[in-house]
């Protein structure tokens, strides 16, 4: 009986044999290896261990702050709204299309149902509008902006079917308004239209 150290079997004297170990993977099942010594083989499958010890990382939204954080492993990261707005366009937004765009655009609101003829299949989005490309005979309504600079739409007068002067009528600012007819003149004038060049103006009686 060899005193052997199989440890040691480096010795000419020693007559134990080293262990064999081969490892390799397992083509069916990425997660796992096969582990062979000496011919006896078992395979381990480490899907389990690399969930547990796997990093954890979380990309959240703080609305309340308006920054984008990033907690990393051992630190967090925090995008704000400017400077994610920094590297941004409107175009690309994917609801806005900005093709053509003219100087002073408005954007609007555009439904596809309403874009009129041949946009069959034209989703909904919001579309560059400049006044100058939209000219009309005739408006239904008038829009303009309140001392607060909000923009508001002037209401169509009650009676749509009678004639109405616009014009900035004293507190009430940019309005609808009527003739009224006076009880008495004092200070007599009459307004009048030049016939050639069709302008407004006023003389004294």
């Amino acid at each position: 009986m060899d005193n052997c150290n199989c440890n040691r079997c480096n010795k000419t004297q020693c007559s134990c044999k080293k262990p064999v170990l081969e490892i390799e993977s397992v083509p069916e099942n990425p997660s796992a290896l096969r582990y062979n010594v000496n011919g006896v083989s078992a395979w381990y499958d480490y899907d389990n261990l690399v969930y547990q010890t796997q990093t954890d990382t979380v990309l959240s939204a703080d609305a309340v702050n308006r920054v984008l954080k990033y907690m990393a492993e051992r630190h967090v990261d925090t995008i704000s709204a400017r400077e994610l707005g920094a590297v941004l366009h409107i175009a690309d937004i994917a609801d806005v299309d900005v093709t053509d765009i003219a100087h002073n655009a408005l954007f609007v609101y555009q439904k596809s149902s309403d874009c009129g003829e041949g946009c069959e299949g034209v989703n909904n989005s919001w579309i560059a509008w400049n006044s100058q490309e939209h000219g009309a005979d005739s408006v239904q309504t008038v829009m303009g902006f309140n001392a607060e600079g909000e923009p508001k739409a002037l209401n169509t007068p009650a009676n749509a079917n009678q004639y109405y002067m616009l014009g900035w009528n004293a507190g009430d600012k940019l309005s609808y308004s009527k003739p009224v007819q006076f009880n008495s003149l004092t200070n007599k004038a009459q307004l009048y239209v030049d016939k050639t060049t069709g302008q407004i103006g006023w003389y004294e009686a």
